[in-house]
């Protein structure tokens, strides 16, 4: 019978919420799965839509902690893709950084919110805090999988724990998103295993063909595999999605913790034909 008690004290508690309460958390939902189409998409106007959404949602509950969270992490995808000129790209990793902090310090042991802290320091280049949050997160959360952990282990420069951690995120999660599958081609791109990388890649850019970084690291591992043609057919679909992107811009080699993996990665855009 407590199990019915506590249902039912859940329940009234629930309705007793003020109708504001329930609006933010309309928005949160609009927002929350808005987002995770535009991990598919990529889709300029999903990932606004996904702000406006979260700005409503924070106007009526500025105390909503995984609204701060995911608020972080769409500040972060506004960087990577570079579409917002409204501000600066270190303001956006700025904004992301303190909402991600705010998101912690209003629910503490919400996984979600040390899964943004973990990301936005990630691109801060703070690799050691940033690990500590991502398993923080997971020792809140042990079910928890997200593949932006995966990415921070492969920044560290360790990518044969990435592809532990992706494997592990590809079984509880079947229907992960591609994002999972162009981190574990990266993975083996980085350990030198070019071959082993190129079927996840190909995966990862038919299943998501505008994601500029999937067709980066396909670029570079038909480059390093003496596959020029192809390797020269893949950069011009990154140019084609990210005309802005260089050498220079690429982010990896920016934030990485060693920098013989961000040479290791320029070099095969370079063979593939990217520009400086």
């Amino acid at each position: 019978m407590l199990a019915v008690h506590v249902n039912k004290a859940e329940t009234e508690r629930a309705f007793a919420k003020p109708p504001a309460v329930w609006l933010a958390y309309d928005h949160f939902l609009r927002a929350a799965h808005t987002f995770a189409r535009f991990h598919s998409s990529f889709s300029k106007h999903d990932l606004l839509q996904v702000r406006r959404s979260l700005d409503q949602a924070l106007a009526i509950d500025p105390k909503y902690a995984r609204a701060h969270a995911i608020h972080s992490k769409s500040s972060i995808s506004l960087w990577v893709h570079r579409w917002d000129d409204a501000y600066s790209w270190p303001a956006a990793i700025d904004g992301a950084h303190q909402s991600a902090r705010e998101a912690v310090q209003l629910a503490p042991n919400l996984s979600d919110a040390h899964v943004a802290l973990g990301w936005a320091l990630s691109f801060m280049a703070q690799h050691e805090a940033a690990v500590a949050e991502f398993e923080h997160a997971t020792e809140l959360n042990p079910n928890l999988t997200d593949h932006r952990f995966a990415f921070e282990l492969l920044v560290t420069g360790e990518p044969t724990r990435a592809i532990q951690a992706l494997k592990a995120h590809m079984r509880l999660d079947p229907f992960c998103q591609p994002h999972a599958a162009s981190l574990m081609g990266f993975a083996y791109y980085l350990l030198g295993r070019y071959a082993d990388a190129l079927p996840h890649l190909q995966k990862a850019a038919s299943r998501t063909p505008d994601h500029g970084h999937s067709r980066r690291y396909l670029a570079a591992t038909y480059a390093q595999l003496g596959q020029l043609d192809k390797a020269k057919e893949e950069a011009a679909e990154v140019l084609r999605i990210d005309p802005w992107f260089t050498i220079d811009q690429a982010i990896f080699a920016k934030i990485c913790k060693r920098p013989k993996d961000g040479e290791h990665f320029n070099d095969g855009l370079r063979k593939a034909g990217i520009p400086e």
